[in-house]
């Protein structure tokens, strides 16, 4: 009576073992999308709740769940950037969030970490355009005039130490997000539609092939910063130091 349920149990045991030997990436794939959807991040079913869940998404630097309501080459590339992205932006929250505990913001340094951060979170949905029965809609994005944001750009020498090819929010659409097209898919779902140029794509790359040099130095850093080893003037000399370590 024992010999069938203990067989069957080998079975079970053996097929995972093969799922997870063979078939890792399609089983972490199924368990990132159980998550997001436990997160609420289920497929839009209308225009408006695909501009939202995407804002929502980047804001809390959840990239792959920002891919769900996007479309095409702009999906791909927000699921492959986002271990990258998501631990070099915490990074940027964090240690903007210690110097300003501390009252040790300076333009310099809020400038660095605003132009090495991924995608910048300081935007908001300014409208979403849709007649009802249209395939079609038009979401609207801009800054958001709630986050001031005073900074002061590197110049000359500081610029030499930094590695620019990891500045300048690698991941954001810029402007290609005042307008996007939103469209729905074969099932129904609403999508946005936001175009990615190559040479985006090209500095994506580069990106995902250093950020785990700046993870180690930025982690330093902020421990460092937060345990208040540095003097508010030696804040933006040390950031630059933490990027010429990670180029």
């Amino acid at each position: 009576m024992r010999v069938l349920p203990l067989a069957i149990i080998g079975l079970i045991v053996a097929g995972a073992g093969y799922m997870l030997v063979f078939q890792r990436d399609k089983v972490n794939e199924w368990f990132g999308g159980a998550v997001r959807t436990a997160q609420g991040y289920t497929p839009a079913k209308t225009p408006r709740e695909a501009a939202e869940k995407f804002l929502q998404a980047i804001k809390e630097r959840r990239y792959k769940a920002a891919a769900v309501y996007c479309s095409g080459d702009y999906a791909a590339i927000l699921k492959k950037a986002d271990a990258a992205a998501s631990t070099i932006g915490n990074h940027c929250d964090r240690l903007l969030k210690h110097l300003e505990e501390k009252a040790f913001t300076t333009p310099k340094s809020t400038y660095t970490l605003h132009q090495l951060d991924p995608f910048p979170t300081n935007i908001k949905l300014i409208d979403v355009k849709y007649k009802e029965g249209d395939k079609t809609a038009i979401a609207m994005y801009g800054p958001d005039p709630t986050v001031t944001l005073n900074m002061d750009p590197l110049v000359g020498g500081e610029l030499e130490r930094v590695d620019t090819a990891m500045f300048g929010n690698v991941l954001s659409p810029g402007p290609a997000l005042l307008k996007v097209e939103v469209k729905q898919d074969d099932k129904q779902n609403w999508l946005l539609n936001i175009p990615f140029a190559q040479i985006q794509h090209d500095r994506v790359n580069h990106f995902i092939q250093h950020y785990k040099a700046y993870d180690t130095a930025f982690d330093r850093l902020n421990d460092e910063v937060r345990q208040g080893r540095h003097l508010k003037d030696q804040v933006f000399p040390e950031i630059l130091n933490a990027l010429a370590a990670s180029k």
